[in-house]
């Protein structure tokens, strides 16, 4: 919210200067944190002083990584070529509730036993492939969608309840 707020989601030089920036910084210490994480139980014998540490490395370059990733995705969507190609999920993100709960939904009905319970049956293989298709079906229900709406179903009710006592 603070990025977008500060407008630097939006290409200018100001803004592809920091998530260099961001994306060096950020690399640096997902490197340095993870090799700390992985190499702390070589360096401290105790459990118990071994588990927090582990924690707050695992915590840090999680963020750090995550980072990694939002400033390497801003950089390529701001390119010419990228933006075309990564715009297509934009229809995705402009729903993100209404496909949050949609693929959650469907998913437990693949999965689940009180569904198909195809989880007895699907190993790592089919079940990447499954996702793949529902995400490209998700995809094409998102554009069909904004095409005539200006918010997914749920959206709109999280909207309308939100601001029913504002108007």
């Amino acid at each position: 919210m603070l990025v977008g707020r500060k407008y630097l989601f939006i290409y200018s030089e100001e803004s592809k200067r920091f998530w260099i920036k961001t994306i060096t910084i950020a690399s640096v210490l997902f490197i340095l944190l993870f090799t700390l994480k992985i190499e702390v139980g070589q360096w401290i014998s105790s459990k118990a002083i071994q588990r927090p540490i582990n924690t707050m490395l695992s915590s840090w370059s999680s963020f750090s990584f995550m980072l990694v990733l939002l400033s390497g995705f801003t950089l390529l969507f701001q390119t010419r070529y990228f933006h075309r190609i990564l715009n297509v999920l934009s229809y995705l993100g402009r729903m993100s509730l209404s496909n949050y709960i949609m693929q959650s939904l469907v998913g437990s009905f693949i999965y689940y036993g009180f569904g198909l319970g195809l989880y007895q049956y699907t190993g790592a293989t089919y079940c990447l492939l499954i996702g793949i298709i529902l995400a490209v079906l998700q995809g094409y229900f998102s554009y069909w969608w904004m095409k005539n709406h200006k918010q997914g179903p749920l959206e709109t009710i999280w909207h309308k309840g939100t601001w029913m006592f504002y108007k």
